[in-house]
């Protein structure tokens, strides 16, 4: 059963998740989907902003007191927000580059406040994961319920059914769909 309703990617929900499992203070998410918004507020987000609703650079500046944010992960690589987060960071903050933009996108960013802020620009493939450490501390995550894979699982399948869950992907339908060998 899928919930094809929903046009969700679930990257910037796990990287909510893994900011709320490694305790951080404030989880800021922005989308423009309400929906989507309040699932990160169920998943841990502390504050909510709808890009569709006001400018997220300024949201987030207003909700650091002006100071900008220490991490900005950056989840649908386009360029448009790629240069939003670098535009939220604070002094020595760190712009994480997840979202995987088509070749050849390239973005605008001023070397002169990436260095007088020492601000970084840090590139993320799958998370830059060891599966080896990673996927079994993960999975103690999951079991000790730090992070919520459950909520993320919007469609069954069986192995027949994987090119209609390609075609739900490429339609942007969905979290995560999970494949039954039953």
């Amino acid at each position: 059963m899928c919930r094809r309703d929903r046009h969700w990617r679930g990257i910037g929900l796990a990287i909510l998740q893994g900011c709320v499992a490694q305790s951080a203070g404030s989880v800021i998410a922005v989308d423009t989907q309400d929906e989507k918004l309040q699932l990160a507020k169920n998943l841990g987000a502390t504050h909510l902003i709808n890009a569709k609703a006001e400018d997220p650079v300024a949201g987030v500046y207003e909700l650091t007191g002006g100071r900008g944010v220490d991490f900005a992960f950056e989840a649908i690589g386009l360029k448009e927000t790629i240069e939003q987060v670098l535009a939220m960071l604070g002094r020595r903050g760190t712009a994480v580059l997840v979202g995987m933009p088509p070749q050849g996108v390239l973005f605008e960013a001023d070397p002169l406040t990436i260095a007088a802020f020492e601000q970084r620009i840090v590139g993320s493939n799958y998370g830059s994961t060891n599966a080896a450490v990673d996927f079994p501390r993960l999975a103690e995550l999951a079991e000790r319920g730090h992070i919520d894979l459950a909520s993320m699982v919007t469609c069954r399948i069986k192995l027949d059914e994987i090119n209609d869950a390609f075609a739900a992907m490429e339609r942007g339908e969905g979290i995560r769909t999970v494949i039954m060998y039953d």
